[in-house]
């Protein structure tokens, strides 16, 4: 498959209109194709005991630690797969794992995100192409599908979020996060209601608690 010179950011792939057994324009992948399996198009990923799968997009003309990544994803619980970037698509040996998760909700479709800020090797000035990876020595099978990478917004995004306590008038809130921040701000909503509370808050000891609820 002959390289493409690059896509620019955001990109979107959904394999809509790509036929099963093949690949959607400048993608390239190893025991990975597009499929109907669940409905509609998605893309199959398939590895066993002595192979794995990739599947890699073509090259984002965007900075590579500066990379918003979204997707669905569908396998069995607990199957896990990699998110990493590749300066070179051919080249194996720049592959740059930046992310290794397991698939956390039994074959049903749900939404992963993840960003790029973390890479330790490819900066502001590098282009990347982004990959996903099934490792070998275990045999499974996962779906992907409506791909899309964007810039990472200004503020970053928190995941895992979690009420840790909560009392009539404050709650105490924790959550994982990518990069570490001197602040955080939070808006509150009354469900069945238009007014809402903004605020700023400090983290304590790993945890934020926000006050005066009525």
């Amino acid at each position: 498959r002959t390289m493409c010179s690059g896509v620019s950011v955001p990109m979107v792939e959904t394999f809509d209109g790509v036929q099963n057994g093949m690949l959607p324009e400048c993608f390239s992948a190893e025991n990975a194709q597009v499929c109907s399996d669940l409905g509609g198009c998605q893309l199959r990923m398939t590895s066993n005991t002595t192979s794995g799968a990739m599947l890699v997009t073509p090259k984002l003309m965007h900075a590579a630690n500066d990379l918003d990544v979204k997707m669905k994803v569908y396998g069995a619980k607990g199957t896990k797969f990699m998110v990493g970037v590749m300066s070179d698509p051919t080249q194996a040996e720049t592959f740059e794992m930046l992310w290794e998760d397991s698939i956390t909700q039994n074959n049903v479709w749900y939404d992963y995100r993840r960003p790029t800020v973390l890479s330790n090797v490819y900066g502001a000035d590098d282009n990347v192409s982004l990959a996903l990876s099934l490792p070998a020595g275990v045999v499974a099978t996962m779906y992907v599908d409506s791909i899309e990478v964007v810039d990472v917004a200004e503020c970053m995004y928190l995941y895992d979020l979690y009420f840790v306590t909560a009392t009539a008038t404050s709650v105490m809130i924790d959550w994982s996060e990518y990069v570490v921040a001197e602040g955080y701000e939070y808006e509150i909503r009354v469900k069945g209601k238009d007014n809402k509370e903004q605020g700023i808050g400090d983290r304590e000891q790993g945890r934020l608690v926000v006050g005066n609820l009525l």
